[in-house]
């Protein structure tokens, strides 16, 4: 995504880079409660355009491997239960 490094799940980004940030892809409970933690933010790749249930992980957390998956657990079971991304010939 950006030329940065992302994972996806049915074609969905899930979680990636983007600069020196971290970002996951969440549902909307979870992503109130990821903006709560200190230093966490909207994913924003272009300034004043945030994407909406991306979140930009704080440096705390991921110093914890343990707290980091946690996070990517969340955001693999979300984008999991989006439909699939259409093919760009069916679009």
């Amino acid at each position: 995504m950006f030329g940065q490094p992302a994972a996806f799940v049915r074609g969905r980004i899930c979680f990636g880079t983007f600069g020196p940030d971290f970002f996951v892809r969440l549902a909307s409970s979870d992503c109130e409660r990821a903006l709560a933690l200190p230093g966490a933010r909207p994913f924003e790749p272009m300034a004043g355009r945030p994407m909406r249930g991306y979140v930009v992980l704080p440096p705390a957390i991921l110093k914890d491997p343990a707290k980091t998956q946690k996070w990517i657990d969340s955001a693999a079971e979300f984008v999991a239960t989006l439909p699939p991304k259409p093919s760009k010939k069916d679009r």
